[in-house]
């Protein structure tokens, strides 16, 4: 299966298209889209699980702050398809605040001094999580 994208890093969009391989006598039901980033590169996450044998087209919304890459698999009556190698292109999206309010955020401290801030994690934001404790440990090391 082939992969292409178009990335438009200004409204933080990716439009992806593919052409599959030979369907060997068991027709495509559907196609999944899955993305990674450069901060997991080896987990893949879903995007769309259930797209018609009869598109070859998805544009999608990525997070501030991510190199995304994007791959294809296809389902038949047999089952899943070996994905297809991953994009060329990466995404690339500039900094900037998340698109949703974190949730259930705790802060303490064990010392003076010390102020732990814990959060629950959304998956659309997972890249500017890690970017952000990066940061933050980071800075801490150099004052």
């Amino acid at each position: 299966m082939s992969i292409y994208v178009r990335c438009n890093s200004v409204n933080r969009t990716a439009e992806i298209w593919w052409q599959p391989g030979k369907e060997n006598y068991a027709p495509i039901l559907n196609f999944i889209v899955q993305y990674n980033t450069s901060f997991q590169p080896d987990l893949w996450y879903d995007i769309a699980t259930n797209i018609s044998q009869n598109n070859r087209r998805i544009v999608v919304t990525m997070s501030p702050w991510g190199n995304y890459t994007f791959r294809v698999l296809s389902r038949n009556k047999i089952g899943m398809s070996l994905p297809s190698f991953q994009s060329v292109n990466v995404c690339r999206t500039e900094p900037g605040v998340p698109d949703t309010n974190p949730e259930n955020v705790i802060g303490e401290g064990d010392q003076p001094g010390n102020l732990v801030i814990f959060w629950t994690v959304s998956l659309t934001d997972i890249n500017i999580v890690i970017v952000v404790l990066t940061s933050i440990k980071t800075e801490q090391l150099v004052t």
